[in-house]
């Protein structure tokens, strides 16, 4: 998102769509620059804010829009208005340039003000004076949050003190580009616990965050409440209310108990302490519910000040404490700050720093299958009518499935289009696209041809077409596009991923994976219908015919893993999906019966019809065992596929990368031992067993027996011993002998735990799901078994340790580039640097270092790197793989690196029977 080096002087003197002219730049931010510019038709001038060159500019164009909607329906005398918005080819720049113009303001930002304050030694403002520069700005977020509108970044730079009459000052509210507007069920529901518990989080200054904005949480006017009582402190006492510019230190203070109100940083305000004190709290629910409310009370506390005080008796600047920071005057008890509860004292800072790492614990796998939703354990709707609630579904195979498709590496994501045509998925060469089978002659046809790009996810489209999801090559972003059925040219829709139109509905899952929207074509509706855990993403959507109904899987980057939750739910219920009645799914996507009454979904070598209104399940076996399903409008044709990732492991040390044969077969990511051992999940009768191999040998022996699903290990620093995870019902964190001759030792009995690491010869670590916490809590466990111990909240998921000194490697995603932190048992934390590495590192796989704590291996920019953490330094590696998609990567105490790659290989399979 940063902006070119000469990009602010190559756009001064540009004149976009004939009206309005850039003259010069004046401000900055994260996302866009603001210049002075003038507009030329009416001879005034203008701000005109532009965004900064992301790969979509379509994206780009979607949120200035946004942001000029939302002034739109605001309208305040404190809010800067937008008067117009739009997308422009800039020739000197050679690419197209989201911008919106808006109301020129004269003046200084609160933060020009508050810096020239501090360097003349001012030492605060009264609470009079207070509340006359801040009344304008508590009046439009009081408009904002009745409008159901959010801001979500104020801060000094985002108020604008212009001249007024008389020498005053008035206040306007600026820089909209993050608000979001609210759902209703959103703005009356305060989240309760420590921190929010959704996933609406959003990109914010981290001088201003809320808590809940740090650890990704649901957003609300509880959080423009945290951020106006930041804004009070800062002009009371002319002081940073954090007091630090380290990022560490920084999301420490945010979640500890001490709050950063005026009494602590010197300056006495009376009853307004407890006031800022409750809007400061680390708990929503504790705060004013809006920003009506904070200036109600503040006003109240100011009119009670004024009666009861002498002549001259309001408190002003000059009612300044020692030094210390603390109250030298005994305060009343009602102007004490209420008491921080012992749950939110426990919620320690570094929570933040990995919260604010959003998706990293995903992109390094680490939560794909262990996350839990906390909702109902059922998603029948209460009011389905009983008769047909009662009516048993019908699902029989009438003969073995025979095979329809022999060409390419893997066809898969079939579906039924409305002429009966199967649209599916061909990948070879490295590249995919869609292919349509004609129902009367049964011949194929390529369906799309899009240039730079693959093709996914076909579902079925409006009016004789199919939506599909395209990813540009070389770009993480994918769009929407749709193509009619009987060809032609195809378009883009939307940005986002996994389409499904039902219903006169376009559904389809947000950029980030994050969430379901909704968007009624002709533009009446447009919602977030389900969101994901916190901990979690959403893969292959699918839709039921009437619209009511909505299935996914909740994962991340897959790892290999060969089961995950299927989430179902019901639209408009006001219940979150249900990730836990359906158990789990090894296919890739499922298929809703014709009437929508049932889901159908793969579990190892079985179909499974489970009945949405009563949970019941049937179960029948079929072979060749599908990986994703497509029912006919008649019931009784269905399509599978059989797509299968197949992994393979190279070895390389800089030069010459060898596939190793011992890890043909495996079903998962590879840990490697301190000498180059392998340890991987192997299939086993529908579920996975832990395979063994010694460095450099052909052959490998199982280690474990009975029904479990094995996604991740990890070996002691001498590698006698491994640690893993089961994620299978009754599972957990087990730690098995290398030579085989002992079973695995339980360490843990919750299948949630997992990424297991050595943090010595002696303890395991791993990683447990938290509410609140993006990664959840670290706990220590003796190898031998005992009760577990968890450790002080640390930042991002565990890639290691370092035996030697007892440590944890973390890594976390940061906007300026991913980073690895090295964390104590107690919990303190400190980057490691690693020169050499890229400056805008993004660790692209699954990630770990090497028993002993020397080496990390990474992938980033399609590149395979390797650091000496003894020494810091990092460098490229090159490992040569014939095909596929790097998934994992580690080094093992040599420095050697091994990695493991996955491709497709299946068909389709046509089966005939009932399924209703």
């Amino acid at each position: 998102m940063l902006a070119a080096a000469g990009d602010s002087f190559r756009l001064v003197g540009t004149v976009l769509e004939r009206k309005y002219r850039v003259d010069r730049r004046v401000a900055e931010g994260g996302f866009g620059v603001v210049y002075a510019g003038h507009h030329l038709g009416l001879d005034v001038p203008v701000a005109v804010k532009v965004l900064k060159p992301s790969e979509d500019a379509s994206a780009g164009l979607a949120s200035v829009l946004e942001e000029a909607r939302l002034l739109a329906k605001l309208r305040h005398p404190c809010i800067v208005a937008a008067l117009d918005s739009g997308l422009t080819y800039v020739e000197a720049l050679g690419r197209d340039v989201p911008w919106i113009v808006l109301e020129w303001v004269d003046g200084e930002t609160l933060r020009d003000d508050l810096s020239r304050r501090r360097a003349t030694g001012s030492r605060g403002r009264s609470r009079v004076e207070c509340m006359d520069l801040l009344r304008p700005v508590l009046e439009a977020i009081a408009a904002v949050h009745e409008a159901g509108i959010v801001h979500r970044d104020l801060k000094p730079n985002n108020v604008m003190l212009a001249p007024g009459g008389k020498g005053n000052v008035t206040a306007r509210v600026l820089d909209f580009g993050v608000a979001k507007l609210m759902r209703r069920e959103e703005s009356e529901a305060i989240p309760t616990g420590d921190t929010a518990t959704g996933t609406r989080g959003s990109a914010f200054t981290r001088e201003s965050a809320a808590p809940e904005q740090l650890s990704g949480a649901r957003t609300g006017p509880w959080t423009d409440v945290f951020a106006l009582a930041l804004l009070l402190v800062e002009v009371l006492t002319d002081r940073a209310p954090w007091g630090t510019t380290d990022a560490n230190e920084h999301y420490r203070a945010v979640f500890a108990p001490e709050r950063p109100t005026p009494a602590r940083l010197g300056v006495d305000v009376g009853a307004w302490e407890a006031i800022v004190a409750r809007a400061l709290s680390v708990r929503p629910a504790d705060r004013p519910p809006s920003a009506r409310a904070l200036l109600e009370e503040l006003d109240g506390a100011l009119a009670t000040a004024s009666r009861d005080a002498p002549q001259g008796g309001v408190a002003t600047s000059d009612s300044v404490l020692p030094d210390s920071g603390f109250a030298a005057t005994e305060r009343r008890a009602d102007d004490a700050a209420p008491e921080t509860t012992a749950r939110a004292r426990r919620n320690g800072a570094v929570l933040a720093l990995a919260a604010i790492a959003g998706l990293a614990a995903l992109s390094l796998g680490a939560f794909a299958i262990r996350s839990r939703d906390r909702g109902p354990s059922a998603v029948a709707s209460p009011d389905v009518d009983a008769a047909a609630a009662a009516r048993p579904g019908v699902f029989a195979l009438a003969s073995p499935p025979s095979q329809i498709t022999r060409a390419g590496d893997c066809s898969g994501s079939p579906i039924f289009a409305e002429d009966g045509s199967i649209v599916f998925v061909r990948q070879e060469s490295g590249a995919s696209r869609l292919v349509r089978i004609d129902p009367a002659t049964h011949e194929e046809r390529a369906l799309t041809s899009d240039p730079g790009g693959s093709a996914s996810r076909p579902a079925p489209g409006e009016g004789g077409s199919v939506t599909y999801s395209f990813r540009p090559k070389g770009r993480a972003a994918t769009e929407v596009r749709t193509v009619p059925l009987a060809g032609g040219a195809s378009r883009s829709l939307e940005r986002g991923d996994d389409p499904w139109f039902a219903g006169g509905f376009l559904f389809f899952l947000r950029g980030d994976d994050r969430a379901i929207r909704r968007r009624a074509l002709d533009g009446s509706v447009d919602d977030v219908v389900f969101e994901a855990p916190s901990t979690s993403l959403f893969e292959s959507l699918v839709v039921s015919r009437d619209a009511r109904w909505i299935a996914a899987t909740k994962g991340g980057l897959d790892t290999g893993r060969p089961a995950k939750p299927l989430c179902i739910g019901e639209v408009g219920s006001g219940r979150p999906l249900d990730c836990t009645s359906a158990g789990f799914t090894t296919g890739r996507r499922a298929a809703f019966s014709p009437d929508g009454r049932a889901v159908y979904l793969t579990r190892q070598d079985s179909i499974v019809r489970l009945e949405l209104a009563t949970l019941e399940a049937t179960t029948v076996p079929v072979s060749p065992s599908a990986t994703s399903l497509a029912i006919a409008k008649d019931g009784e044709r269905m399509v599978m596929s059989t797509c299968r990732t197949v992994y393979e492991v190279f070895r390389g040390d800089g030069g010459a990368t060898a596939p190793l044969a011992a890890a043909v077969g495996a079903v998962g990511s590879p840990a490697v031992g301190p000498r180059g051992e392998l340890a991987f999940p192997v299939a086993a009768g529908g579920f996975t067993a832990l395979a063994f191999a010694a460095d450099g040998a052909a052959s490998r022996r199982v280690l474990t027996t009975g029904e479990r699903l094995i996604t991740e290990a990890a070996f002691s620093p001498d590698g006698t011993r491994i640690a893993f995870h089961d994620g299978a019902a009754g599972g957990g964190i087990f730690v098995v002998e290398a030579d085989g001759d002992r079973g695995p030792t339980r360490l843990t009995s919750d299948p949630a735990d997992a990424t297991p690491f050595w943090l010595d010869q002696e303890h395991v670590v791993y990683m447990h799901p938290e509410e609140g916490l993006a990664y959840g809590r670290v706990y220590v466990v003796s190898a031998v078994g005992g009760t577990p111990t968890p450790l002080p909240k640390v930042p991002g998921t565990l890639v290691g340790a370092v035996p030697s000194r007892g440590t944890l490697l973390l890594a976390y995603q940061n906007p300026s580039g991913d980073k690895l932190v090295e964390a104590t048992r107690a919990g303190k934390v400190h980057d490691v640097a690693l020169a050499g590495s890229p400056p805008d590192m993004r660790w692209e796989t699954y990630t770990a270092a090497s028993p002993g704590g020397r080496h990390l291996a990474w992938f980033s920019g399609g590149k395979a790197w390797r650091a000496d953490l003894t020494t810091g330094k990092a460098a490229p590696v090159e490992i040569d793989a014939p095909r596929g998609a790097p998934i994992s990567i580690q080094p093992d105490d040599e420095g050697r690196v091994t990695s493991s790659f996955r491709h497709s290989e299946g068909q389709l399979y046509e089966a005939r029977g009932t399924f209703r």
